[in-house]
């Protein structure tokens, strides 16, 4: 009996080891959570555009669209379905005979078949539309791979700040330990001003903290990851001369403009040759006819545009051609005025960035001597950190501003002309 038991137990847990395999329960399951959960201790932006472009939500949704239009288009390929009808004789009154299938029965079959107008010009509409799908899916990519990119920027400002706020809390601390080992070197009101010092810095390191926690939380969302522990390396901006005006031509989004312009024309040309008469052919079996006995009959039925030759729907399409047309206008303009702005802009903050560099590098430790050693006031170290924050953080500025010009002069172009990579 306990044998019995044992043995089953054994079958059972066996079963139940396969089901869980094959069914993604357990090790299988925990392996494609971990797709979702992994931890990411640098994010690169190699790294971030490839989450981008399997995790984001909406690019999803127009991948989604373009394959939607796809579908468009293989079914404007198709023809209508013939329709097959059939008559079958119920009673024959000539040999009272129910379902009579011999030669005095009734039985008559007809075949016709809808022939397409426009068909080609139906192709050509669902041709264009899936163009300006894809364009537009080209677009959303683009566009938000550049603002996972301004997001990196930013999130790469406010870490620097928040480093430099560290370095001044550490230069701080350093100054009270050695006054804590040393109490006669220096009064208790430099002591209690340098405390409160430190108690300013660890506030602002806070709120430095907070906004840095904030912009992670923002590019996890974007990205689609649940960890938001990542970091980022030093970014930098590639030296690509500079483009020229043909640059436009590469633009997704006045693509997706031309597209639905050729869509619209396609749109103009089938509704006129539906203004044209219908036409079905068919042809017709009768068994027993009234010239004889199994009759064929080749024929066509035709509609006559008399009343309705469908003018109201071409003059719709025409306002929608003129309409797409304007909107593809006015894009091309506004893109022109928007490029040579960002290109001004560019150029503005490259020059500031050098500006920028060409400041001395601060020496935290040897003013932090200068001060021990008397040479220095508290007021004048007060003034020194102060000065060297701003310092630093007009160069982390002047640094995010050209990061910034260049995702705005790529967005100007529609085309990624400067690219953001991680420093090596």
């Amino acid at each position: 009996m306990e044998s019995r038991y044992l043995c089953s137990m054994f079958y059972g847990n066996a079963i139940l080891t396969i089901f869980l395999a094959f069914s993604g329960v357990g090790g299988a399951g925990d392996g494609a959570d971990s797709v979702h959960t992994e931890i990411i201790d640098t994010l690169t932006v190699l790294q971030a555009e490839q989450l981008l472009a399997e995790r984001n939500a909406e690019l999803r949704l127009s991948r989604l669209a373009c394959t939607e239009a796809e579908a468009n288009a293989r079914q404007a390929r198709r023809w209508e379905n013939p329709e097959v009808s059939g008559i079958y004789n119920l009673y024959n009154p000539l040999n009272s005979r129910w379902l009579d299938p011999g030669n005095d029965g009734e039985v008559d079959i007809s075949v016709s078949q809808p022939l397409p107008i426009g068909r080609s010009h139906r192709i050509g509409r669902s041709d264009a539309e899936l163009r300006a799908s894809q364009a537009d899916y080209d677009w959303t990519a683009f566009s938000l791979s550049m603002q996972m990119k301004r997001q990196l920027c930013e999130l790469w400002a406010v870490q620097r700040r928040a480093a430099l706020i560290g370095g001044e809390l550490e230069s701080v601390e350093r100054i009270l330990d050695a006054y804590r080992r040393n109490p006669q070197a220096v009064s208790l009101v430099e002591v209690r001003r340098l405390e409160t010092l430190r108690l300013g810095l660890l506030s602002e390191q806070l709120e430095r903290q907070a906004t840095v926690a904030e912009c992670k939380t923002a590019l996890a969302v974007m990205l689609g990851l649940e960890e938001t522990g990542f970091g980022i390396g030093e970014l930098d901006l590639n030296d690509e001369p500079a483009p020229s005006d043909s640059i436009l031509e590469q633009s997704a989004l006045l693509r997706y403009h031309a597209s639905l312009c050729e869509a619209a024309d396609a749109e103009i040309r089938l509704q006129k040759a539906l203004a044209w008469p219908r036409v079905n052919v068919g042809v017709e079996y009768d068994k027993n006819g009234n010239i004889g006995h199994n009759f064929w009959a080749v024929g066509a039925s035709i509609t006559l545009p008399l009343f309705d030759r469908n003018r109201g729907a071409i003059r719709s399409a025409e306002v929608e051609r003129d309409r797409r047309q304007t909107m593809l206008a006015a894009a091309e303009r506004e893109q022109c005025q928007q490029l040579a702005l960002a290109a001004e802009r560019l150029a503005q903050c490259r020059r500031l960035v050098a500006e920028s560099d060409s400041l001395a590098e601060w020496d935290i430790e040897g003013v932090e001597r200068q001060y021990l050693a008397h040479n220095l006031s508290l007021l004048e170290l007060i003034d020194i950190y102060t000065a060297w924050r701003e310092a630093q953080e007009m160069t982390v500025a002047a640094r995010g501003a050209l990061l910034t010009a260049a995702l705005d002069y790529n967005l100007a172009a529609g085309a990624e002309v400067y690219r953001i990579v991680d420093r090596q």
